[in-house]
């Protein structure tokens, strides 16, 4: 056993580290470290600065994308002390092609995701899931969503005229 871990457990964990890091795990996670604090700067008037990162790479990685995006709000959930009802947010994500995220993914994550979603409202931030259709984004986690805004949405089938009423 390795600190309470049986071998073949240890074993599953370092193959699938080993696969993050054939996938470019270290861009994310190697020296120097992703700093989420900097997400948070403001200019020299006090308007908060949009940070943008594009990561067109990851849609054919889907699982290092949600490894980063996990990491990244465990992370501010961590450091950012309790924000209460604010008049406005701290921190925004906008989250573009969300179905990559949400397709295949586990019921460990999907329930991870739906905690995190729901906690990290409480520290200011808030999360935006764009998306072509919000059937694409689980009901579990559209529920805990503060806000939806919807636009130039079109039903071509009846289960998309449903998840739009929804």
């Amino acid at each position: 056993e390795l600190g309470g871990l049986s071998k073949a457990t240890a074993g599953v964990i370092l193959r699938e580290l080993v696969n993050l890091e054939a996938q470019g795990l270290e861009k994310f996670f190697g020296e120097p470290e992703f700093d989420t604090a900097e997400l948070l700067r403001t200019a020299p008037d006090g308007r908060g600065v949009i940070t943008c990162l594009e990561l067109p790479t990851l849609q054919t990685k889907p699982m290092l994308f949600s490894t980063f995006l996990m990491w990244l709000l465990a992370d501010l959930f961590e450091d950012l002390p309790e924000a209460g009802d604010l008049d406005k947010p701290k921190l925004v994500f906008f989250l573009d092609e969300a179905h990559l995220l949400f397709n295949g993914a586990s019921k460990a994550f999907l329930d991870a995701i739906t905690t995190t979603v729901r906690l990290i409202r409480s520290k200011g931030v808030g999360i935006f899931f764009v998306t072509q259709t919000p059937k694409d984004v689980p009901a579990d986690i559209l529920g805990q969503l503060a806000n939806r805004i919807q636009h130039a949405l079109r039903a071509f089938t009846p289960e998309d005229a449903k998840a739009l009423k929804a």
